[in-house]
Parts: structure tokens; C-alpha cells; sequence
């Protein structure tokens, strides 16, 4: 399928189009509520077809992973530096700064 929207998408911001490149296929089984999911995936839009929706979501998965993984680096390196208290202390003056300066 080229990157053309199904004819009863809603427009939205999860969908990516698919371009035409070499694919394997792999060969897997989906239950009857799984394929309720696709379904209604799909008819709500999030890709054309059941395929792109799998893609989607493998592509969501790995950001969700890469995102978890660069999370644990950055607790870590907070853990072997934490924050001294003045910058504690000054990191909370400019956040209550910024919301004080907010017009509600």
C-alpha cells in the first residue's frame, strides 16, 4: 500500500504514511479480540490497514523503549551527581517564577 489515506481516516496526528519499500512478511496469529483491535484501529484511522497499524505500533513500542532507556541513563547519572542543594534551591525558584509570571 502506498501512503495514500484510507478512504474514512479522521484525520490525526498517529498516523504515518507507508512508503513503498522492501517488506518480509512475518507470519503471526492474532485472536478474535486482537483483531477487533486492528479493526477499530484502523477505522478509527490510525493507519489504512491492519499491516501499517502493526508497523505503527512497533514504531511506537520502540520509542516507548528508546525513551525508557535514555530515562534510566539520566536517573543514573543524577544518582552518581546528584544536585547539590543550591541548585536544588535555585531550580525551584525558577519554577515558581515561571508559574507566578503566568497570567491565570
Amino acid at each position: 500500500m502506498t501512503g495514500r489515506l484510507h478512504r474514512r481516516s479522521v484525520p490525526n496526528l498517529y498516523y504515518i504514511p507507508y512508503t513503498a519499500t522492501m517488506t518480509a512478511p512475518i507470519p503471526t496469529r492474532f485472536n478474535d479480540d486482537e483483531l477487533r483491535i486492528l479493526d477499530d484501529l484502523v477505522e478509527r484511522g490510525v493507519a489504512p490497514t491492519r499491516s501499517a497499524v502493526i508497523r505503527r505500533a512497533v514504531a511506537v513500542l520502540s520509542e516507548a523503549v528508546d525513551r525508557a532507556r535514555t530515562g534510566a541513563i539520566i536517573a543514573e547519572a543524577y544518582r552518581d551527581d546528584p544536585q547539590s542543594d543550591d541548585e536544588v534551591a535555585w531550580a525551584l525558584a525558577n519554577a515558581v517564577a515561571l508559574v507566578e509570571a503566568e497570567s491565570w
